[in-house]
């Protein structure tokens, strides 16, 4: 199923998930979904740096920044100020040649 596919946003969900906080979605195209949680990082208040851990406080602030500024411009892309709002939204996705989710944008052009 490899390809460029039109489909919706079917639900944008902030929260914490497993452990990790951030932004999910459900994308819908032909018939099928698939789950998109790729805009999160692991919660602060609920795993904590070890000395096993292979990253620090410092990159998980840049990975929260980054995430915030991925949600503002989302929200500025399909003209809404709440990520509930992005449901039903149009977008474009990607799927590469191992059937996953390459990329997806919103259809800006048609809003």
């Amino acid at each position: 199923m490899q390809g460029t596919f039109l489909g919706k946003i079917e639900s944008a969900t902030f929260g914490i998930f497993e452990g990790r906080i951030g932004i999910s979605f459900i994308l819908a195209f032909n018939h099928a979904e698939i789950d998109d949680c790729s805009k999160t990082t692991w919660d602060p208040e609920q795993v904590k740096i070890t000395q096993y851990t292979k990253w620090t406080e410092a990159d998980r602030d840049a990975k929260l920044i980054a995430i915030m500024r991925y949600i503002s411009k989302l929200l500025a892309d399909a003209k809404v100020d709440d990520v509930t709002k992005l449901a039903g939204k149009p977008i474009e996705l990607v799927i590469n040649e191992y059937n996953s989710l390459e990329s997806w944008r919103i259809l800006t052009e048609v809003l």
